[in-house]
């Protein structure tokens, strides 16, 4: 269940994100990002929350279980280089990056 759960959200995140399969240069991640905040973002404050990250996922049909919620707070944590709480259009990459790494081999 965590591992389809994981799944779905990493799906979910790369669909919102990214607008080809590779992230490969400076412009692309650029575009991902703006699509990401753009579909995720509903504050519109131009920054992502936790939850909105976690809802950006529900609402492509993902459910969420214990372990996966732990494993988004760790990246989300990580990826949050100014300790804010929020995800800026510069730190949201770094998430986009955990997640591939760690479940690159899965999809």
């Amino acid at each position: 269940m965590a591992v389809a759960w994981r799944r779905c959200l990493f799906t979910a995140l790369a669909i919102l994100a990214l607008t080809k399969n590779v992230i490969a240069a400076k412009s692309d991640e650029d575009e991902e990002v703006r699509v990401l905040l753009e579909m995720a973002d509903k504050d519109g404050n131009g920054k992502l929350t936790f939850n909105e990250v976690l809802m950006a996922g529900e609402e492509e049909g993902a459910e969420h279980d214990a372990e996966f919620h732990s494993e988004l707070t760790k990246h989300f944590q990580a990826s949050d280089a100014n300790g804010d709480g929020l995800l800026t259009g510069d730190e949201i990459p770094a998430l986009l990056k955990l997640f591939n790494d760690d479940h690159s081999g899965e999809l």
